[in-house]
């Protein structure tokens, strides 16, 4: 299985950030992925926005979009991930942060983000409930959604001892400074991966719009730790990127690193 991960830039309207990921989507559909993983709030982008735009407006172009990707992956035969916020009904009712996977058969499953630690996300966002995690070709994938837990111990729980890939869109990429946020290191990451035999596969956005001078640290720089305790994969920093890894498992060695991973060339053209 070809598992890409899509690095996309934010823009100032929600669709041109849409547009420019579906044109990524295309470039790895066209390296062969089977799967393809989009960042968080892949619907709208990460921005303040959607708390100043009317909630009518950006509940009519998420729906939409949601709407678009799944006939995409039907049309290509290829599972996409991706993270979006989800409104209630209820006009009064928070939005809870979520990650939706969409099979190309329509089955849909949802992974909400327990915990929203940040104040701004947590006055906006509901903390969510839902996590299903998802099995597609005999692979078990799971989620764990940028810093809803402080740490790679906390994490854990959010895995089970059946999980092979971890998708955390988020992940934090720096060893050190101010974009090391709590324990997240690249190093820790690794040691998670390697203690529970999974690849962590992260999807990064490629930029930050907001004017926030705190540069976040889960900004650009997607990548891909292994079993064996490395980073195998990252994409360009701060840039418009995709990676893709090819992705082998023997279900008889659950004992040892089950997987090997491989990077495939990248192009957009």
């Amino acid at each position: 299985m070809k598992i890409a991960s899509i690095q996309p830039k934010i823009e100032q309207e929600f669709p041109d950030t849409v547009a420019g990921q579906f044109r990524l989507m295309e470039a790895a559909a066209r390296h062969g992925a089977d799967i393809i993983l989009l960042p968080e709030l892949a619907t709208t982008g990460f921005t303040g926005k959607i708390a100043r735009v009317e909630r009518v407006a950006v509940v009519e172009h998420i729906n939409e979009t949601i709407h678009s990707i799944k006939g995409w992956s039907r049309s290509h035969g290829i599972a996409v991930a991706f993270g979006s916020a989800l409104f209630p009904s209820n006009a009064t009712s928070k939005p809870v942060n979520s990650m939706v996977t969409v099979l190309p058969d329509g089955r849909t499953f949802m992974d909400d983000k327990i915990h929203a630690k940040e104040g701004n996300e947590e006055k906006f966002f509901a903390r969510g409930s839902r996590r299903a995690g998802f099995q597609y070709r005999g692979i078990q994938f799971d989620f764990v959604i940028c810093r809803e837990f402080r740490n790679d111990d906390e994490a854990l729980a959010l895995i089970s001892s059946d999980t092979d890939v971890v998708f955390w869109p988020g992940c934090i990429r720096h060893n050190s400074g101010q974009d090391c946020i709590d324990k997240l290191t690249d190093e820790r990451i690794c040691q998670f991966a390697e203690k529970n035999k999974v690849y962590v596969i992260a999807s990064n956005w490629a930029n930050f719009l907001d004017g926030d001078p705190n540069r976040p640290g889960n900004m650009g720089g997607s990548y891909v730790a292994t079993p064996q305790g490395e980073i195998s994969d990252r994409c360009n920093w701060d840039e418009e990127d995709f990676l893709i890894i090819h992705y082998e498992q023997d279900p008889t060695k659950r004992d040892a690193p089950q997987t090997t991973g491989t990077r495939m060339p990248k192009s957009l053209s």
